[in-house]
């Protein structure tokens, strides 16, 4: 029996499919000497990875999938003590797992979800003096969380100059407050969707100002700090554009890096910081401070694709360091990578999730999602068209 190029396409997305719900990974995580809290199932769950077991259970399970035009993720988590914060893209209910017992209470914010329909409302959190801080993507607020009672206060004092700043609308702003930051003492630097323009947050003083660095980056995608100096990359494959603004001196280096990937992660070790790709084709490159030479980390590229490789189809959903050693996750495989800088010792780890309901009902959701594209679209696909990760992409999943 023949079988038609969709069809078998179909198989192998299949097992691509498989391995996204399956296997534990997402575009975050939290380390502890246990193990890993990480997100996994297309960011629709919280799993804890154990160490010693190297299996993963789930921990919170985002029941909204499906539901509405709105296909709930969750963007990021941070933990104070054992209390985790769990924040989505999209909807106003944030989580607070308790470690201890695995219970997960949930926080309802008042917002008008109505006025922000299909757009992230949240991005980043951070914690600091023991309370949670969320940022705002397309709502204008921060969020102050107390862990322990699970009251929450909205900071908004800055959003009037950000408005002079954007000289619009609030509704008219494309987004407030990206991913990424970097701390130094008790300062945080965020990016926002002004050119040039930093903000800065003291939340044991709650003081805010906006900081202009000229460092000729539209809109800043990544941000880390290394000491004295914060390193941006600017949210575009085109130009690739980093910069490195010393805080102490208010000085600024930039560059490009080559074309073609967001740069989003970035860990830092010696003479050296480390840039890691968001998006297939990309290269893990590192830059010499000293001198600003560019060139690709070898050693930490092949990990994310053989060097003999001719076509690229790996990128990074979230790099970290913890130390003297950088943690990433390789998708669409979900791969976990360790490599100490010092050693030069690498791990590669899959951690599979345990079968459970809510794995099974997030497999049929997605098969059948998957199914409904290939039959409303059959005639388009022939072999040899289009590459499995087109493939994919053409399937919205």
């Amino acid at each position: 029996m023949l079988l038609s190029a969709a069809y078998m396409r179909g198989v192998v997305v299949i097992d691509v499919l498989e391995s996204m719900v399956k296997r534990a990974g997402g575009h975050d995580f939290l380390f502890d000497e246990d193990g890993y809290y990480s997100l996994a199932c297309m960011d629709k769950a919280v799993c804890r990875i154990s160490k010693q077991t190297e299996n993963a259970s789930i921990s919170l399970f985002n029941n909204k999938v499906g539901i509405g035009s709105e296909d709930e993720s969750f963007a990021r988590m941070a933990r104070i003590d054992n209390k985790i914060l769990v924040v989505p893209h999209l909807g106003n209910s944030l989580y607070i797992i308790e470690v201890e017992n695995g219970i997960a209470n949930k926080i309802d914010i008042d917002i008008q979800l109505e006025k922000y329909q299909g757009k992230y409302r949240f991005w980043q959190v951070v914690s600091h003096e023991n309370k949670f801080y969320v940022m705002g993507y397309a709502v204008p607020m921060i969020i102050r969380i107390d862990p322990n009672t699970y009251e929450y206060e909205l900071i908004t004092s800055w959003v009037d100059e950000y408005i002079k700043r954007a000289g619009c609308g609030v509704d008219a702003i494309d987004y407030f407050f990206s991913d990424g930051y970097a701390q130094i003492g008790d300062d945080f630097f965020f990016p926002t969707s002004l050119k040039d323009t930093l903000f800065k947050a003291n939340f044991v003083n709650d003081m805010y100002c906006f900081i202009t660095v000229c460092s000729s980056i539209c809109k800043t995608l990544g941000m880390a700090g290394d000491g004295e100096d914060i390193w941006m990359t600017e949210f575009s494959k085109e130009s690739s554009k980093y910069a490195v603004w010393n805080t102490k001196n208010n000085t600024v280096n930039h560059g490009f890096l080559p074309h073609g990937s967001f740069y989003y992660d970035m860990a830092f070790f010696g003479d050296y910081a480390y840039f890691f790709p968001l998006g297939k084709g990309g290269r893990i490159y590192r830059i010499e401070k000293s001198s600003q030479r560019i060139e690709i980390a070898s050693e930490l590229d092949a990990l994310l694709e053989p060097p003999e490789s001719d076509n690229r189809i790996f990128d990074i959903a979230v790099a970290k360091q913890i130390l003297d050693e950088i943690v990433f996750v390789r998708r669409p495989d979900y791969t976990w990578f360790s490599y100490n800088f010092v050693t030069k010792d690498v791990k590669e780890n899959v951690y599979y999730i345990e079968d459970c309901n809510e794995l099974k009902g997030l497999m049929n959701h997605y098969y059948g999602k998957m199914y409904n594209n290939l039959s409303s679209n059959r005639g388009y696909v022939n072999e040899g068209q289009m590459s499995l990760t087109a493939f994919t992409d053409y399937l919205q999943l």
